[in-house]
């Protein structure tokens, strides 16, 4: 009950016609309604409706392998808010049986916030890529061993080897004899 009560995801226990039997405040507060208002309500007015079809296969094969307490079907779907505004979601389903009864537990979780962050992340990465592959300043990784893992292509204009060429080689690969003696005196 406590987990019920206190987890940051909604939880909604649903039977098998799928009428709303039990929600935790978090439900409530996700999608805008009050806990009474949940207790009653089909499941389906918390999607949007291009996504019931999807989501009556993926109850219906959980109801129908006939195993009792199946677990985490996973799936990505959007929830809309009381107020309409959808938003995206990850719903994982359970079923289980309780006397007579089937029921679906449904745990979803809001990724409005992991998706603008994963958005944000790529434009970040994309920004980053386009610095470095268009830099004329030599940037370069390498491992432990001192191989090279990454060259810019600014390396190719500076050496006269091409990038591929360069990959899983050190360094010294690249020195004069007269500069790899130069360096160990340093």
């Amino acid at each position: 009950r406590m987990v019920h009560t206190t987890s940051l995801d909604s939880i909604v226990i649903a039977d098998s016609k799928g009428t709303i039997t039990e929600a935790n405040p978090r439900t409530g507060e996700i999608f805008g309604y009050s806990p009474e208002e949940l207790v009653g309500m089909e499941f389906l007015a918390l999607l949007p409706e291009k996504h019931v079809a999807r989501y009556k296969t993926v109850v219906s094969a959980l109801f129908n392998s006939g195993v009792q307490g199946e677990q985490g079907r996973v799936v990505e779907l959007e929830g809309v808010k009381k107020s309409g505004i959808l938003f995206p979601t990850e719903v994982t389903l359970n079923s289980f049986v309780l006397g007579p009864e089937a029921y679906l537990s449904v745990t979803l979780r809001d990724t409005t916030e992991r998706r603008f962050m994963e958005g944000t992340l790529r434009e970040s990465e994309e920004m980053y890529r386009g610095l470095v592959t268009t830099s004329q300043n030599l940037i370069w990784r390498c491992d432990n061993a001192g191989n090279f893992t990454f060259l810019n292509p600014a390396w190719e204009k500076t050496l006269g080897y091409t990038v591929e060429e360069m990959l899983g080689r050190t360094f010294s690969d690249f020195q004069t004899p007269g500069a790899a003696a130069y360096d160990h005196k340093v």
